[in-house]
């Protein structure tokens, strides 16, 4: 099966995006910084909710010409939000030096400037980083507290834990499985459904999961009409439109429908989850992300469409480009004593592919050719694409996979072997169908997808030598 080339409109996006030069957007930091000052006095959890909600309904959105996903995480792509809640320190002190970077570099404009020198007084002590700082000098013994080096946050060059201080984490891969069959709503549904159950008068939990059922409602509503505005822009924007009129318009459409309801169609199901995946990374400032095991989730909806006369392969393959180039669009900004030991940008998002199904049988279908053809057409570095191989693998796969490999030309797809794998999650207590299920998230972390967080407790880095 020879590797296609590159489409005129995927071509066209992906040249914009690369000749774009990534920076900072003071949007969420500005709207974040607003909303945290007037819910002063209630739960953490609710003020974070209330944020979210805030920068949803108030963060610009935008379509580019000739996208058939949409979603942005800032004013402009590649552009990289400001999370303050997270950190303020940093922003501040190194603001003048982000464009001088010798890499990972950000432009920084006079708006920007103005914002972090406007929201910085209120965050001094309330931050993430402030209250780890902290906690790290309240629990620390003294005669370990004098090698530690606050600024850098290593301990006597041995142990590394800064990479977590002033940032959101993630390491988490959604139930893509349960959020394709529910759809917004069916959460939404869900909660208020869990929140009715509570017994508020004899449960001492319940008024603790009634916050938590609050906060989920409050964001997966805000999600809604987030999504639901980008319905009403490709709508006016189809009106003007000559040539991707029917783009819009459908794109319309499709925004409307996981609005309301599951999703019907693979052009609905893929926009779904780079919403919430998007989503996730406007809420929390994460990083490792990933998306799990894409082919599997999406097949249903891709044969359907396919059977229908919906789809052909060659579109499905040309939307899951669009799908890989807006999840490269995604940014995070780092501090410098973090950025010097990983650059390019990088969001350690993960898409597994391959593998076994529950039963031990082999779990390819067409949809991972397509998403390995649509890796090698596009050439890029982010995100992670991984084939998950076994004895059961068909040997077309392989061949295929390591085609898509030298195409690609930057290590992508990575191999992960099943045997060792999944024998090694059984060892750890996970049961047998459950580990055949794994996925890999951020760097090369197996996990159970929608159930496991792979970096309890203080994760550091060690210097072993």
């Amino acid at each position: 099966m020879k590797v296609a080339s590159l489409k005129e409109r995927v071509r066209l996006l992906k040249d914009k995006v690369l000749n774009i030069r990534p920076s900072l957007c003071s949007e969420r930091g500005r709207i974040v910084t607003e909303s945290f000052e007037k819910t002063e006095g209630l739960p953490q959890l609710s003020r974070r909710a209330a944020a979210f909600k805030d920068t949803l309904e108030n963060m610009s959105i935008h379509i580019a010409p000739g996208e058939l996903i949409v979603g942005n995480q800032a004013g402009k792509p590649r552009a990289a939000p400001l999370f303050p809640e997270f950190s303020i320190s940093f922003l501040e002190e190194e603001l003048e030096d982000f464009p001088e970077r010798p890499f990972d570099a950000f432009e920084v404009d006079d708006e920007t400037r103005a914002v972090v020198k406007k929201i910085s007084p209120y965050w001094k002590g309330k931050t993430h980083e402030d209250r780890v700082m902290a906690l790290t000098r309240l629990v620390l013994p003294h005669d370990i507290l004098v090698a530690w080096d606050e600024e850098s946050f290593v301990l006597d060059d041995v142990v590394y834990v800064g990479v977590r201080k002033a940032s959101g984490d993630g390491h988490i891969i959604p139930d893509y499985e349960k959020l394709l069959a529910q759809g917004f709503q069916g959460v939404i549904q869900e909660a208020s459904k869990v929140a009715e159950s509570l017994d508020l008068a004899t449960d001492p939990d319940a008024y603790r999961n009634k916050l938590f059922l609050e906060a989920v409602k409050t964001s997966y509503e805000a999600a809604v009409n987030f999504v639901l505005r980008y319905s009403r822009l490709a709508k006016e924007m189809s009106t003007e439109a000559t040539e991707s009129r029917d783009d819009l318009r459908k794109l319309a459409d499709v925004c409307q429908g996981i609005a309301d309801r599951p999703p019907h169609s693979f052009q609905e199901a893929l926009q779904l989850v780079y919403f919430i995946h998007l989503l996730i990374h406007i809420e929390s400032n994460g990083h490792s992300v990933s998306l799990g095991r894409m082919d599997k989730h999406l097949y249903p909806y891709y044969k359907s469409d396919l059977d229908q006369g919906r789809l052909t392969r060659n579109e499905a393959v040309e939307l899951v480009e669009c799908f890989y180039l807006k999840l490269f669009e995604l940014s995070k900004v780092r501090p410098w004593s973090e950025t010097r030991y990983k650059s390019g940008y990088p969001l350690f998002m993960t898409i597994t592919l391959g593998g076994q199904t529950k039963d031990g049988d082999d779990a390819t279908n067409e949809l991972t050719y397509v998403f390995l053809d649509a890796l090698a057409e596009t050439r890029l570095p982010q995100p992670t694409v991984i084939l998950r191989v076994h004895s059961k693998s068909p040997h077309e796969l392989v061949a295929h996979a390591c085609e898509a490999l030298a195409k690609h030309g930057g290590g992508l797809p990575a191999f992960f072997g099943d045997e060792v794998v999944v024998l090694a999650l059984t060892r750890l207590g996970i049961s047998p169908d459950e580990a055949r299920d794994y996925a890999i998230v951020g760097c090369s972390e197996a996990v159970v997808p929608g159930k496991s967080l792979s970096i309890v407790g203080g994760t550091c880095y060690f210097n072993l030598l």
